[in-house]
């Protein structure tokens, strides 16, 4: 009796061993919303190593107070908080919160069997500004790191996107414009922050409430050259700030 009980734990220990971990959310991509709108297509204005971002970013956010992004919020916020969630997450080490926190060494990686087409992450944010002045709240450029940035290594064996979909909602209000606006993002295989500027016929503001919905979805991969997995390691968003 007790050989077998030792056997069926081993096998039940086996079996969790083969088992991917995933963590996902019964929402769904915003398709419907953006069946007739105009998908603008966007190729990276610039390069950048991330911390070299950061670092220029932080010194014009002190000297223009009308300016936020998601890396250093507070310089000209009061508050800003993200809620992240993603339609798969392959375990706790590659949850989807790595893509905001600062750290080149994690990632987000989706979950499902194959190369992740289709996959998508979403970030809600809802911004406090205490000051007033003419600049809305917006979002006007955005960063992404399409892969597994913590070396070279790392970024050639996963996958990179190659693609990516991007819908950003903002609330109506009365004098609300581009509510529901839509980008398809052509990405370098490159292992640096690629910054993305919004046009400005479609840059969204809000005037009362500061929050933004901003969905990523992946649409094409450049292939690992040992795993099947996409990863992004961070998005930056940025924009104005004083509603």
């Amino acid at each position: 009796m007790k050989k077998n009980y030792i056997f069926l734990l081993m096998l039940l220990l086996l079996l969790l061993s083969w088992t991917i971990i995933t963590t996902a959310t019964n929402e769904q991509f915003p398709t419907e919303k953006i069946a007739n709108i105009p998908i603008i297509e966007l190729h990276p204005e610039e390069c950048y190593s991330y911390h070299e971002f950061a670092e220029q970013d932080q010194a014009i956010q002190k000297k223009a107070s009308g300016i936020w992004n998601t890396i250093t919020p507070k310089i000209n916020l009061d508050d800003l908080k993200i809620k992240v969630t993603a339609s798969s997450t392959l375990g706790k080490a590659y949850q989807s919160t790595n893509i905001i926190d600062k750290k080149l060494e994690t990632a987000w990686v989706e979950g499902v069997k194959g190369s992740g087409k289709g996959e998508w992450v979403k970030l809600t944010l809802n911004a406090k500004k205490v000051s007033h002045s003419s600049t809305p709240f917006s979002i006007s450029s955005m960063g992404i790191i399409p892969g597994y940035a913590k070396n070279q290594t790392t970024w050639n064996e996963n996958n990179r996107v190659k693609t990516m979909l991007v819908v950003i909602y903002t609330p109506a209000s009365a004098t609300q414009e581009n509510e529901w606006v839509a980008f398809r993002l052509f990405l370098k295989d490159e292992n640096k922050l690629q910054l993305f500027e919004i046009p400005i016929d479609y840059i969204a503001y809000n005037f009362e409430l500061m929050t933004k919905t901003v969905w990523f979805k992946i649409e094409d991969v450049y292939k690992g050259t040992k795993y099947d997995d996409t990863c992004i390691s961070e998005i930056v968003l940025r924009g104005g700030c004083e509603p």
